[in-house]
């Protein structure tokens, strides 16, 4: 699954870069990866179709109020109303219906009580992940980003997302830097992802 992953990371991509990775001048460049991430995984217990709305809400208020990250400063409960008072501004001109269940996908994620909501956190996180991994590979650079894994280590709610992650840590593992391109060794793995 990382492999197709990765891929996509090549395919699709957002305007502009990620608060995590504006300290990194080559990556800016870049753009940060916008998979669709919810489009993966065997969740059978959820309701797919709610976990592609709440993926496509979930971060709707950052483009009023930025990604805020935990090193900016501002308390969790001070994020939470800034992005509230964004997404009742985004809601308001979406009109009565469709605002009012943005609004409810939104707050259903950001509760993170539902099997739904979790699956989309658990994927946005790996997600993040997946970027770090492309990061260190561009600046050649092994393990720069270790924290993102530690502080994420052990925190996802789903088996399979957990498989993934250890497919990335060994893939991790495999990671060669002293190539012109940061590419991976080629074993094989080279070979899956370049096709």
């Amino acid at each position: 699954m990382c492999f197709f992953l990765l891929r996509c990371d090549y395919i699709v991509r957002k305007k502009s870069s990620s608060t995590y990775w504006l300290d990194f001048e080559r990556i800016k460049k870049r753009g940060e990866c916008s998979r669709p991430h919810v489009s993966y995984g065997n969740y059978d217990t959820v309701f797919r179709s709610r976990c592609i709305k709440m993926a496509l809400v979930h971060d709707m208020a950052e483009c009023i109020v930025g990604d805020i990250t935990p090193w900016c400063g501002i308390s969790k409960e001070e994020k939470h109303q800034q992005e509230r008072d964004a997404m009742d501004k985004l809601c308001k001109l979406a009109g009565d219906q469709t605002g009012q269940e943005i609004l409810e996908l939104w707050e259903e994620y950001s509760q993170q009580t539902t099997a739904e909501s979790k699956a989309v956190k658990d994927l946005d996180k790996f997600d993040m992940l997946l970027q770090a991994f492309e990061y260190e590979k561009l600046l050649k650079s092994p393990k720069k980003l270790q924290n993102f894994f530690d502080n994420n280590k052990g925190s996802f709610n789903s088996a399979e997302v957990n498989n993934w992650m250890e497919e990335l840590q060994n893939l991790r593992t495999l990671q060669r830097h002293d190539e012109p391109d940061g590419n991976l060794p080629n074993n094989g793995y080279v070979k899956i992802l370049q096709e």
